[in-house]
């Protein structure tokens, strides 16, 4: 004798399934952007290490070869990378021409690479402070950003001012001969020229509104590149000069690292 049976049920309900799809699209789209801060946090750690072993690389290198010795700077035109290239610090040109009192920056070997920071990661040069002027950045406690700068150390392995630097010695005997035979150049402008950009090849060596723009810095800034994407330039192209909302925000998102003098190690300011 039957005394009776139920059919068990084999799946869910069109309900239910919406239900949890939409719990499952919910804890998505909070997750990622807690994926991309951490994800940010790494590749600026990650940059601040490539950044300190770069130093320490040119600081042993100065101090080895009782030398000055540098680490330049600058966004690789072809990847928008920051980059970073091992330079030997000439005297000045005396042969006259082009930026005659500026030091040369020459390339520390011969086949000397340049090394890149993760991509996303952003760095900018702090060159002070301006109320206004035609600098990078101008406004009431507004910083002075450039996005290319040189680190120099001394023989002995400290910081080292350098005035005013160039990579382009146009008549300098002390400089091969290109292929062309056009004029005498340093081995970094031949073979970078493509990657650091012509534009600031151009305004390197030279003063703008009495201030040299190219002075050796201690404090590198890193920074998002997506949110710093998301303020309004100048239109300059490329971004040589940063609108005064761009340096408000570098000024509050940015992470500055510090270079000691003495040791060329890095620590991050406050």
């Amino acid at each position: 004798m039957v005394l009776g049976s139920k059919k068990l049920r084999s799946g869910f309900t069109l309900t239910e399934m919406l239900v949890v799809i939409t719990v499952i699209v919910l804890v998505m789209a909070m997750s990622v952007p807690l994926f991309r801060v951490m994800s940010s946090d790494r590749s600026v750690d990650a940059g601040q290490n490539v950044i300190s072993a770069m130093l320490q690389r040119a600081r042993a290198r100065a101090i080895g070869l009782q030398a000055p010795r540098g680490v330049f700077f600058f966004e690789d035109q072809t990847t928008k990378k920051m980059a970073m290239v091992l330079v030997r610090i000439d005297d000045p040109s005396s042969a006259g021409g082009a930026n005659p009192f500026a030091n040369v920056l020459e390339l520390d070997e011969e086949a000397e690479d340049f090394q890149t920071l993760p991509m996303g990661v952003g760095a900018a040069f702090v060159l002070g402070s301006s109320p206004g002027g035609s600098g990078s950045a101008s406004g009431p406690g507004v910083s002075i950003y450039q996005p290319y700068g040189l680190v120099a150390f001394d023989a002995a392995g400290r910081i080292m001012t350098v005035p005013s630097f160039t990579t382009y010695a146009k008549g300098d005997p002390r400089y091969p001969t290109p292929p062309d035979n056009s004029a005498r150049n340093t081995r970094l402008w031949a073979r970078y020229k493509d990657y650091i950009g012509l534009d600031v090849m151009d305004l390197l060596g030279k003063s703008q509104s009495g201030q040299d723009q190219q002075i050796s810095v201690t404090t590198i800034l890193l920074f998002d590149k997506a949110g710093f994407s998301a303020q309004p330039g100048t239109g300059a192209s490329p971004a040589l000069q940063f609108s005064t909302q761009q340096a408000q925000w570098l000024d509050n998102n940015g992470l500055a690292l510090s270079v000691n003098r003495y040791n060329g190690t890095i620590v991050r300011s406050e």
